[in-house]
């Protein structure tokens, strides 16, 4: 099952790929463990906080990521990330950024493959992606700077 969500930031691209490579960002929608650095293509172990949510969310993450031109003529750059867990057999997250006249567009892609539980894992992801894209805009608007 497909999901698929996005949002411009008023930010150029060049901004959000530098904030999208520390993880500490990615951290901040989610609230999951500790992360620092940068992304490297490599396998990452993560969790989400919350009762009763680390069983449903994807431990094992592989990331991968690359720039890129649109057809257009336009920067663009990706970033996958794969994982599973003992109820999420598939999950397949692409974050897509594109250089736009109005800053960056930000596009969360996912495919998951949860067996009989998908519908219900498909809604929180839903709801997941839709508040961390909210705290992306507030946190570009704020210059990325944690408030």
């Amino acid at each position: 099952m497909d999901i698929e969500h996005s949002i411009d930031l008023p930010v150029p691209l060049h901004d959000v790929v530098a904030q999208l490579q520390a993880p500490i960002r990615l951290q901040h929608g989610a609230g999951s463990a500790p992360l620092s650095g940068a992304w490297f293509v490599w396998v990452y172990q993560v969790a989400l906080r919350g009762v009763g949510v680390a069983a449903f969310w994807p431990r094992g993450t592989d990331v991968s990521s690359k720039d890129y031109i649109t057809p257009t003529g336009r920067r663009a750059y990706a970033l996958r990330g794969t994982g599973h867990s003992r109820l999420i057999r598939r999950w397949d997250h692409h974050i897509t950024l594109l250089e736009s006249d109005q800053g960056t567009r930000y596009i969360d892609h996912m495919e998951i493959d949860a067996g009989w539980l998908t519908p219900a894992i498909w809604l929180l992801a839903k709801c997941f992606y839709v508040h961390r894209q909210r705290r992306w805009l507030k946190l570009a608007r704020n210059g990325f700077v944690f408030s």
